[in-house]
C-alpha cells in the first residue's frame, strides 16, 4: 500500500485523479473507488486506509440541491453530510468538487483544446455539473464526448483550472500541485 491514498465516488472521479492528480504527486497514490460499495465496506476500507497511508483524500460531488445526497448548499455542508453517512474522520480530507467533477475537467481546458474544439468555456466553472459539461460538449465541435474528455485531459492546463474554479483551487493547494 502506497503512502497517499484517494477515495472516490465514481468511474470519472477516478478517471480525474489518476490523469490530472496522481502524475502532479510524489509517489504513487492509491485510487480506490467506493460509489458500488455498501457503508460498512467503505467504513472498513476508511480504517485500513487510515492506519496504513500518510495521506488521505476523500473526494466527493456537492451535487447542490439533490435530496437524495443530502440537499447540501457548499462544500461545509457537504463534508458535513459525508462525515455523517461514513466514519470519515481525520486525517481524511475531504476534497468537494462544485458542482461536479466536470467543473474540475472543464476548468482545465487548455486554450489549445478550446481553439482546437470551439470550446465555448465559462470564464467560472464554480457551479459547472454534468448537464453544464453537456451543454459546453454540444457546442463544441469534437465528434464524442469521449474524445472531448481525452483532449481535455491530455493538455490539462492547471492553471486556468485554479482560476476558473474555487473548489480545485483548493484541493490543488491541499495535495501540493
Amino acid at each position: 500500500m502506497d503512502d497517499i491514498v484517494f477515495l472516490v465516488e465514481g468511474p470519472d472521479d477516478k478517471r480525474f485523479v489518476e490523469a490530472v492528480l496522481k502524475p502532479q504527486i510524489a509517489g504513487k497514490p492509491d485510487i480506490v473507488k467506493y460509489s458500488q460499495k455498501s457503508t460498512s465496506d467503505v467504513n472498513s476500507l476508511v480504517r485500513a486506509f487510515a492506519g496504513a497511508c500518510r495521506e488521505h483524500y476523500y473526494v466527493t460531488d456537492l451535487d447542490r440541491g439533490e435530496p437524495e445526497r443530502g440537499n447540501c448548499q457548499d462544500c461545509d455542508d457537504r463534508e458535513a453530510h459525508e462525515q455523517d453517512r461514513y466514519d470519515i474522520l481525520d486525517p481524511f480530507d475531504v476534497l468537494v468538487a462544485v458542482d461536479a467533477i466536470e467543473g474540475w475537467l472543464l476548468a482545465g481546458v487548455s486554450d489549445a483544446v478550446a481553439t482546437e474544439g470551439e470550446v465555448p468555456v465559462p470564464r467560472t466553472t464554480d457551479h459547472v455539473g454534468k448537464d453544464e459539461f453537456d451543454d459546453v460538449f454540444e457546442r463544441a465541435t469534437f465528434s464524442r464526448k469521449e474524445l472531448f474528455v481525452e483532449k481535455i485531459l491530455n493538455d490539462y492546463d492547471y492553471d486556468l483550472a485554479r482560476e476558473r474554479n474555487d473548489s480545485f483551487d483548493y484541493v490543488a493547494s491541499a495535495v501540493d500541485l
